[in-house]
């Protein structure tokens, strides 16, 4: 009896020491899982030209592949000594070798050791004297690695060497016009190079070219100030003229007394004559660096600025919930709360660091919710945080409740940006069940988030074989010989229903694109018919439900054949080519007033007088509050499990999976 009695004592203190930790661990607070975006950490270079930049260049954790690191060019001057400065910010420069080699990669040209360096106070400046070993109009790759003692970074450009292309004093010109354009009295000399035309907008300081008046040169009555160096990148040079692109970032203050900064682009085209320079062309781009401040909810709009009036946006089905892409940001504003969340980007809050505004990376908007959580994808090169220095595809997702941002995946590539946008340009795309479809090369691959699985759902595509819906879901493609296929294949993504479709007798049929969800594909009669072209005799829209194509509409118009289509808003645009020709001869269109009709949000043009034309997105209610909507930075969500996955080419098969 007293042995029981004990043992029952025992195990009741074990039940009440077990409830006392139980009770602790329910009340205890969870551990801070969320941090901040780590700040930019690697040194720049700069090329330099008689104290011009002529490249900045960013550095590169892995290394890449040189075929496609080209978009920055050096010019070689005639005494093939390179002058470099280094921004070193907190590193210390240990060490600085290179190597030149031929415009493919493929061969060493020379390479050097030991740079000799001259140190100033977080930076180094460096002079790379040339071997006389590199062909006149040639193109060469130069590759720097820097090695600060805790990694090695690599930094690419183009190399071409010029002589009598005038190469240097096209330079200096292009200096001096951009120098005149922000004085507004030094830029009177400047209306001798200009070509003004009626048909100019003289509306609008987005867009400027060589037709404008000279007020708009000038930025009219914008006050503008620059606040990072010019930076001149040689993009072609011949004996005839050469082609420069100008990039730099200016202030400027509003109407309503806040500082705005605006990102900006001027291309030249320029020839030197006997006696003076010679302005082919110009254009400038300006686009605004959109900051939340309290005066861009204005009634029922969103003010986005001075920019282009391509706005990659989304908005829910009541329009309570709107989110856009400006200047590689994400944006995300909830009406109901009358919150406007940074969702992502590289800038910090304050100061204007060049690494954090550097532009070679894009966001896509996947989906967004009620509550203003979004789907969205980051690609390109990454400016800071856990990967910077690497090129890549990050897929993330934002949410409102903990107002946090989750990387849920990141696939590495080493390719330029540019590569990989124009590889992933037509398919990004998570369904409901997790999995992200994305686009690359000829294939398209299906990875699960949650297991990092994935395997080819698609491959072997020719050019122009297979449409995408604008939102990724729907996928339309002919296998085989793309202009003379009989059977095209239609998926739902998100469903993973499959539809194929049969070629009516004596034709062939093709997807010519998508507007909204609906399949726009054609049939070319099989007479005639070429696998280098695909003459449509009419075209079809169809609704796809999974089981069938319910056609809503078609088209065809006799005597011509019909060779592309584009998408226009709630329009099909058709480029018609009369029978036995074979350039378009006129262009007939294809309104679908539902799909006008289902768009929320609206892009609009407004003007003042200041900033002139701008941009601003209309929004459904129009109950917004009248004051400054909360402004709202999210924080990083720490997770646990590794998210980078590398897709092995060589251990990828159709309907194989492969675990990280």
């Amino acid at each position: 009896m007293n042995k029981s009695l004990k043992r029952a004592g025992i195990l009741v203190a074990v039940f009440v020491v077990a409830l006392l930790v139980f009770s602790k661990t329910l009340n205890h607070e969870p551990k801070d899982m969320t941090t901040e975006m780590e700040a930019a950490s690697l040194p720049v270079i700069y090329m330099l030209h008689d104290s011009v930049c002529l490249s900045e260049l960013h550095g590169y954790v892995d290394e890449m592949d040189v075929t496609t690191m080209q978009d920055a060019v050096t010019v070689v001057p005639a005494d093939n000594t390179l002058h470099l400065t280094i921004d070193g910010y907190d590193n210390e420069i240990k060490g600085l070798s290179y190597e030149v080699r031929s415009g493919d990669g493929s061969r060493l040209i020379e390479d050097g050791q030991d740079v000799e360096l001259t140190y100033a106070e977080q930076s180094a400046t460096a002079q790379l004297m040339l071997q006389d070993l590199l062909s006149l109009e040639n193109e060469y790759l130069l590759v720097l690695q820097m090695d600060t003692g805790k990694q090695e970074i690599h930094y690419y450009t183009k190399l071409m060497k010029y002589e009598g292309f005038d190469t240097d004093a096209c330079i200096a010109f292009v200096m001096e016009f951009h120098n005149k354009t922000l004085d507004k009295q030094a830029a009177s000399s400047l209306g001798v190079y200009l070509e003004p035309s009626a048909d100019a907008d003289n509306t609008n300081l987005a867009h400027v070219t060589i037709e404008n008046r000279l007020r708009q040169i000038y930025w009219d009555k914008l006050e503008v100030t620059e606040i990072t160096a010019p930076v001149v990148t040689v993009i072609e040079a011949n004996p005839d003229y050469n082609v420069m692109l100008l990039t730099t970032t200016v202030s400027a203050l509003a109407e309503d007394g806040t500082l705005d900064y605006y990102n900006v682009k001027e291309y030249y085209k320029v020839r030197q004559g006997i006696e003076r320079m010679y302005l082919l062309d110009y254009e400038r781009q300006v686009e605004e660096i959109f900051q939340g401040t309290q005066e861009v909810v204005d009634k029922n709009h969103l003010l986005l600025g001075i920019r282009s009036q391509e706005v990659d946006y989304w908005s829910n089905e009541t329009g309570t919930n709107v989110c856009f892409v400006q200047q590689g940001d994400l944006w995300s504003y909830n009406q109901n709360a009358h919150q406007l969340v940074c969702a992502f980007s590289f800038r910090q809050t304050e100061g204007m660091d060049i690494r954090d505004n550097y532009d070679q990376h894009d966001i896509r908007i996947i989906h967004a919710d009620e509550t203003g959580s979004v789907d969205f994808i980051v690609y390109g090169y990454m400016n800071r945080g856990e990967h910077e220095g690497k090129v890549g595809i990050r897929v993330c997702h934002y949410d409102s409740v903990t107002n946090t941002v989750e990387e849920r995946l990141f696939l590495p590539f080493n390719q330029s940006y540019k590569t990989l946008q124009a590889s992933i340009s037509q398919l990004l795309y998570i369904n409901d069940e997790d999995v992200f479809y994305l686009m690359l090369g000829d294939a398209i691959y299906a990875i699960d988030l949650e297991s990092k699985k994935y395997k080819v759902f698609l491959d072997g595509l020719e050019d122009g074989a297979c449409q995408v819906s604008a939102d990724g879901r729907y996928v339309a493609w002919v296998e085989g010989t793309v202009n003379l296929a009989n059977t095209m294949q239609i998926v739902d993504l998100n469903t993973g229903e499959q539809l194929s479709v049969a070629a009516q007798d004596g034709y062939y049929l093709k997807p010519m694109g998508f507007m909204d969800s609906d399949c726009i594909y054609g049939y070319a009669p099989v007479a005639g018919a070429s696998q280098d072209l695909f003459a449509a005799s009419s075209v079809k829209v169809a609704s796809f439900t999974g089981k069938e194509l319910v056609e809503l509409t078609s088209y065809e118009k006799y005597g011509y054949w019909i060779s592309d289509v584009e998408i226009d808003g709630g329009n099909i645009k058709l480029q018609l080519v009369k029978n036995g020709e074979l350039e378009v001869t006129q262009t007939d269109t294809i309104t679908n007033k539902e799909v006008q009709e289902r768009k929320i949000a609206q892009v609009e043009l407004y003007t003042t007088e200041m900033k002139q034309t701008q941009v601003r997105l209309s929004l459904a209610a129009e109950n917004i509050p009248e004051k400054a909507p909360i402004i709202k930075n999210p924080k990083l969500m720490l997770s646990e499990k590794n998210t980078t996955l590398i897709l092995e080419e060589a251990l990828v098969h159709k309907g194989f999976d492969a675990v990280q």
